[in-house]
């Protein structure tokens, strides 16, 4: 008897190995991984902005956004988590915003 091991490709897989171990890590990015992934990137440029304005780290803010449906909606659904990383009082959404800075959220 013949046995042969092989491997084949995995959509949405990617596989490593050594002598020892292999690891596999499931790579594609659903829904709720994009929404969280906003969630990050916004925590990010708010805390940058915060810095650049010279906030006190213990500084309580108030944030309004103005974004496409996508980053509003993750907004949404993770602002508790914004609010609690920044230390923002509000997260407020607007349709129009006199002064602020503008960001490129993972292309968006």
């Amino acid at each position: 008897m013949i046995l042969g091991i092989g491997r084949e490709a995995v959509r949405h897989v990617a596989v490593d190995d050594d002598d020892v171990i292999t690891v596999a890590l499931k790579t594609e990015i659903d829904d709720n991984l994009r929404d969280e992934g906003f969630a990050r990137e916004m925590v990010n440029k708010i805390q940058n902005m915060r810095k650049s304005s010279g906030f006190d780290v213990v500084d309580r803010i108030k944030v309004t956004l103005k974004s496409t449906d996508k980053v509003v909606s993750s907004a949404d659904m993770f602002a508790d988590y914004i609010k609690s990383e920044t230390l923002a009082d509000t997260l407020e959404f607007s349709r129009e915003l006199s002064d602020g800075q503008e960001w490129n959220i993972n292309g968006e």
